[in-house]
């Protein structure tokens, strides 16, 4: 397996950039690393929408914004998957990611967060593509990252679009991982990935481009210039962000520091495509053992919010009808 894993990348074309460390790796299309993938995604999509393995229906606010469903806003709807780290008579405790009320983050219904168990084809997924790097360390830019524990969570990222569900599905330019504008360096506590990790990205069905730009901190102030460049992703593309590109105090090719983000510019025209999202996260939470749903201190539903759950209810068929639509045309194609 350790042969076959350093072989099937250095067989794959690449794109890369100067300016980065990040790059993407464009696997062949009927491997094992393939079949894994899309039997997760086959699970999640084909299941009941609402059920135990189907896709999870919430309220986000994105920024503090007014409350919609992830599974209609124009960002890309998620879905969390990770390891579990303990468990009790009363509740399980879960890597978790994203888990942030809005003020600086998704801002998923703190009652109604739900974090699953990885499940057995995603925990064997994670677990190659992890040795994938660690066989190709060298070939990836990868000695100096932090390689010591292997990828606890996952996020399944779905964009799509069409004239019955929405037109547009896209995901803002972003750092994985939060670093002070004043002095540079990482803040533990904002952040759940584990400083200086990987972000891997197992790609499936339409293609879409990831979008990188640049900044710097100047006065206690993000200042962005005009600098941009993208990559294109299709179908068993991985896609590795190396954590250098997001450190502001690390210059790559000049004197000057910046951090770069990235992001998807939009999946539109009847697509579909989908991200298996790999991280190691240190930021563990207490879930119901029966939902999934985390365990929360504060917080509830306001009117508004029940009377949107209630609409959907009466719809939620349609969109899964729809949705399998685009899964039969794009994904299993």
């Amino acid at each position: 397996m350790y042969l076959y894993l350093y072989s099937i990348v250095l067989n794959s074309n690449f794109q890369t950039h100067s300016n980065l460390n990040s790059l993407v790796v464009q696997l062949s299309h009927d491997t094992y690393l393939n079949h894994l993938a899309t039997a997760i995604i086959g699970q999640l999509i084909c299941s009941p929408v609402s059920s135990a393995h189907g896709i999870h229906v919430t309220i986000e606010k994105l920024y503090n914004s007014a409350g919609e469903l992830n599974v209609y806003r124009r960002s890309v709807l998620r879905q969390y998957f990770g390891l579990t780290h303990s468990t009790t008579d009363k509740e399980v405790r879960r890597y978790s990611y994203g888990t942030g009320a809005g003020i600086s983050s998704v801002g998923i219904d703190i009652t109604n967060f739900m974090t699953r168990e990885l499940t057995p084809p995603m925990n064997e997924l994670s677990i190659k593509l992890f040795e994938m790097l660690k066989c190709n360390r060298v070939k990836l830019n990868l000695e100096n990252v932090d390689l010591s524990n292997t990828f606890n969570h996952c996020t399944v990222l779905m964009y799509y679009a069409s004239d019955k569900i929405k037109k547009l599905s896209d995901l803002g330019k972003h750092c994985d991982c939060t670093f002070s504008v004043h002095n540079g360096k990482f803040i533990p506590s904002a952040n759940s990935q584990a400083k200086n990790t990987v972000t891997v990205i197992y790609s499936l069905g339409g293609e879409r481009e990831l979008t990188w730009s640049r900044r710097r901190r100047e006065n206690g102030h993000w200042q962005y210039d005009s600098w941009s460049t993208n990559y294109q992703l299709t179908k068993d593309t991985v896609t590795i962000i190396h954590p250098d590109d997001e450190d502001p105090e690390l210059p790559l090719s000049s004197n000057v520091s910046y951090q770069y983000q990235h992001g998807c510019s939009g999946v539109k025209n009847d697509n579909f495509s989908i991200a298996l999202v790999f991280r190691v996260v240190t930021s563990i939470r207490a879930y119901d053992l029966k939902t999934n749903i985390m365990i929360a201190n504060t917080g509830q539903l306001s009117e508004a919010d029940i009377r949107t759950y209630r609409r959907f209810s009466f719809h939620a068929s349609e969109f899964h009808n729809n949705l399998l639509q685009l899964y039969y045309d794009h994904i299993m194609s």
